[in-house]
Formats: structure tokens, sequence, C-alpha cells
């Protein structure tokens, strides 16, 4: 049987937001691969890197636009989502 393996997203959420706050110029790309994000589209032109739990849990990273990919850590809006997309958790920081 092939089982996906469940992400604690609660510590990836953290770390995700310590890089955002400590590391603000990083390519977004080289913080998130380690952690298995990938280019997700969210409809309606909308696009974010995500990462999902096999109960459909998730974290989605995008610019502070809430539309697009951030070109730094430090323009990253982070947001862990339930199953019905509901905001468990999120750093949205004001412009």
């Amino acid at each position: 049987m092939n089982e996906k393996k469940t992400i604690d997203l609660q510590h990836v959420f953290d770390c995700v937001v310590d890089a955002v706050q400590n590391k603000p110029l990083l390519a977004p790309e080289s913080v998130l691969a380690d952690f298995g994000f990938t280019r997700y589209n969210t409809g309606g032109g909308c696009i974010c890197y995500a990462l999902f739990n096999p109960d459909d849990t998730c974290i989605y990273v995008t610019d502070r636009s809430g539309h697009t990919l951030p070109k730094v850590m430090g323009e990253a809006w982070v947001g862990l989502y339930d199953a019905d997309m509901q905001v468990i958790k999120g750093y949205f920081p004001n412009e």
C-alpha cells in the first residue's frame, strides 16, 4: 500500500513564518522546497506554494496580494487551512 505520510503542518508553518521574519531576502523556492511545497493553481488565475496532508489540511504561501507567488520570503503571506479551507492559523503581516 502506498500511503502518504502526514506532515506536522503546525511545525512547518512556524518554520516558514520564521523565514519570513528572519530571512526576508531569501528566494521562496530555496526555503519551501525543503519542506515539499509545490506550485499550486488555486483557481481564478491565482497561484501559490502549497503543502497538503492526506486529510486535505494544507499550507498556502502567497505574496501579499494573495494571488501570486512571493518574490522573496519577506513578501510572503502564510496560511494554515483545515480540510474545508477555513483558516486555522495565519501570518498575514501588514505592508
